[in-house]
């Protein structure tokens, strides 16, 4: 049976998603491999600190999220 990944809850996943960017982009950002990028994401390993400190300083980059109630109104179905 093929395993399925989780999704991961890690702050490298995170700033990926908010910014739509693959696991290659991310690394090229911080300078280090897709694979450490993986491996990060996966709690296998951990960055180093300057790879931490750069993703620490795009995650404070990045505008907060908008709580359900204060984001724009989607689409309605007439």
């Amino acid at each position: 049976m093929p395993r399925h990944a989780l999704p991961s809850s890690s702050l490298s996943a995170a700033v990926r998603g908010r910014l739509g960017i693959s696991r290659e982009e991310l690394g090229d950002l911080l300078e280090v491999t897709v694979s450490q990028v993986g491996h990060v994401e996966c709690g296998r390993r951990s960055y180093s600190a300057r790879a931490q400190a750069r993703l620490l300083r795009l995650a404070e980059l990045l505008p907060a999220a908008l709580p359900a109630e204060a984001a724009p109104p989607g689409p309605t179905l007439a």
